[in-house]
């Protein structure tokens, strides 16, 4: 049994994978106020109603991107486990997974789990379009190099911003306009931050098409699901992606 930490800017995922699928996975907000005893007590808690025994636990793995909560996560994965975790760059550095950028270049850790995650399940050239704070696309290679990507701004993101930086524009919701053409000023804000953004995806994936012609698209993150019937580009949304990439490093290091 592996135990997988996926910290977010907004959300941390925690999860048991047992063999080759999740046998369970909670979430909870990225606050940095948090200690580790606070994440040990609530982990122990969601632990006990799986009737989970800790020392069926035989690795752990944590991905983040955000370094203050770091070391609170790792304490409380030592505290319920006795394990120290693994980071995923270390794990794809002992797992001999190729990184084909710039020297001295950094790339973030889910990125490279989705890498991983991505040519586990589904093989061949791929790209990778996580849908999360930030909106990216992670080019990998038949052999499971890692290429290269995008980063845009996320959907919500892009919806706040209109906010913020306008004097008369609501906040609103990410939903699917019945119309493209908005009838007020809701409806033409949600048409153009939606359309808009589906044919930024559409264009980018074309472009990365036309440059490398990977065959595959993969869809991940908290918007996969809102978004992926009109993309028709996207070939499959996988919600649990990330953390099947984790799995899969951890199962590389245990070869």
């Amino acid at each position: 049994m592996y135990f997988l930490i996926d910290c977010g800017n907004q959300n941390i995922s925690f999860a048991l994978w047992n063999g080759p699928k999740l046998h369970a996975k909670w979430r909870t907000a990225s606050d940095e106020r948090r200690t580790s005893d606070d994440y040990t007590s609530w982990l122990r808690q969601h632990l006990a109603n799986t009737n989970c025994d800790t020392k069926t636990v035989s690795a752990v793995i944590l991905s983040s991107v955000v370094p203050a909560l770091d070391w609170a996560l790792a304490q409380a994965a030592r505290d319920l486990f006795n394990i120290n975790p693994v980071r995923v760059t270390e794990a794809a550095q002992k797992t001999g997974m190729e990184i084909r950028l710039r020297p001295n270049s950094s790339i973030g850790e889910d990125r490279l789990a989705n890498a991983a995650g991505a040519t586990a399940k589904y093989g061949g050239t791929l790209t990778v379009v996580d849908f999360g704070t930030a909106t990216t696309f992670d080019c990998v290679a038949a052999d499971g190099a890692y290429i290269g990507g995008l980063i845009a701004p996320g959907i919500d993101l892009s919806l706040e911003a209109l906010h913020r930086g306008t004097a008369r524009l609501p906040r609103t919701w990410l939903a699917r306009p019945e119309t493209v053409v908005g009838h007020d000023t809701a409806s033409a804000l949600m048409s153009g931050v939606y359309w808009g953004y589906i044919s930024m995806v559409e264009g980018l994936l074309a472009r990365i098409k036309n440059e490398h012609n990977y065959e595959r698209v993969i869809a991940t993150g908290g918007q996969a699901n809102l978004l992926v019937n009109d993309l028709p580009s996207v070939e499959h949304a996988d919600a649990d992606l990330t953390l099947c990439g984790l799995a899969e490093l951890l199962r590389r290091l245990e070869q």
